[in-house]
């Protein structure tokens, strides 16, 4: 576990104290995470190499899902390989047409420029096994208007770098179904000086940008997520980001026309420059959320996977009911913890390990539920803590 301190921004907010947890490793290349919507048990680690893995979130198990390492002519190497993947919104949607689907990004050999292509394809879960996607690929292919036929989703490059690969699809309502795609800007340093043979038919530089920061700062942008987590209240609604030469962490807050309270929130502990756990030093590659919206992030050099956690757990309430002589706690914690449940009858009293009533155990969303039976007074307080 490796801390974050307290860190106050220019709003005079305080991006709460936290916690990078790395939740397993050895999976080397490591480049993202994610998970299907409201699967909570697990996430799906994509690897550059060619292999998406399931890391169980319950009991720490690794499985293999998808293995493009051969027979896809993978081009790995650099910064080209298994680059993205997205589940469709409808992925656990039995009897919809997104049902078991899912879409990767990844180089394969050959090209215009000897470089690699691209491809973005569609491939299965087996229907007999949640742990395991069937190995045939569906080329995506792009419509064009009438009478032009479809053409495969596939583009070459023109050097071997800045090849992106992220993929998703977003989550605003009305446009939840659209799949977005990074292509990177066409490859090599300095604007592809010298560039290519034949000439590409252009090289793209983004434009728009929320945040420019200049080479004092960093180096290369990790681009990361907005937190829509339970876990830690504090970050809601905050974007968080990386920069890989840097070895940095920042957030921003943006509000759809300009940044602001762009903040570097990193300690030297998150970025251990010799441990045995990164042997020389975090090599940030990715991050990814789980179901629950909370965040990870990759560390491609030397096979971990992080997550970011709040240094004290969110342990919330959010209903007591009583039936008779029933008092029944429902609320949010860590999922698949216990959580201890206190309790007392006025609020004159205090808490202590002997007014302990037992154990609540949380699911994969942190949701948890507590009855307590024959109680004979009128009036409960509780308090539900972690650890």
């Amino acid at each position: 576990m490796f801390g974050l301190a307290l860190v106050e921004r220019t709003d005079g907010q305080s991006i709460p104290p936290l916690d990078a947890v790395r939740v397993t490793n050895g999976l080397s290349s490591a480049v993202f995470v994610t998970a299907p919507p409201g699967d909570y048990n697990r996430i799906f680690i994509v690897r550059q190499s060619g292999e998406i893995s399931i890391l169980n979130l319950q009991n720490g198990t690794i499985k293999t899902f998808l293995d493009l390492s051969s027979g896809f002519n993978l081009r790995y190497g650099g910064e080209q390989g298994l680059l993205g993947m997205a589940f469709d919104p409808d992925y656990n949607n039995a009897g919809s047409d997104g049902y078991g689907k899912f879409y990767v990004d990844f180089v394969v050999t050959g090209g215009t420029w000897g470089e690699g292509r691209t491809h973005i394809s569609q491939f299965q879960v087996d229907p007999n096994d949640a742990d395991k996607a069937l190995t045939t690929e569906h080329l995506l292919m792009m419509p064009r208007p009438s009478p032009s036929p479809a053409v495969p989703l596939t583009f070459d490059h023109p050097l071997s770098n800045h090849n992106a690969g992220w993929i998703g699809f977003s989550p605003r309502a009305g446009d939840d179904h659209n799949l977005y795609v990074s292509a990177g800007d066409g490859g090599n340093s300095y604007d592809q000086d010298p560039a290519p043979t034949p000439t590409p038919p252009g090289h793209i530089e983004p434009g728009g940008n929320a945040q420019d920061y200049d080479r004092n700062t960093g180096g290369t942008v990790i681009g990361g997520y907005v937190y829509r987590g339970r876990q830690i209240p504090g970050l809601t609604g905050t974007y968080v980001f990386g920069d890989y030469l840097a070895h940095k962490i920042f957030v921003l807050n943006y509000n759809g026309a300009t940044a602001s309270n762009f903040t570097d929130i990193t300690t030297t502990q998150l970025f251990p420059t010799a441990t045995a756990d990164t042997q020389d030093g975090l090599t940030l590659s990715g991050f990814g959320e789980d179901a629950n919206g909370e965040l990870y992030f990759t560390d491609v050099g030397n096979g971990n996977v992080f997550k970011i956690v709040p240094t004290a757990p969110n342990v919330v309430m959010d209903s007591v009911n009583k039936s008779v002589t029933t008092f029944s706690l429902h609320g949010f914690g860590v999922p698949f913890k216990a959580h201890t449940v206190q309790a007392v009858d006025s609020i004159t009293q205090s808490f202590s390990s002997q007014t302990t009533i037992g154990t609540a155990s949380a699911g994969g969303d942190g949701g948890f539920q507590f009855p307590e039976s024959n109680v004979t007074a009128t009036t409960r307080f509780y308090r539900v803590t972690y650890p």
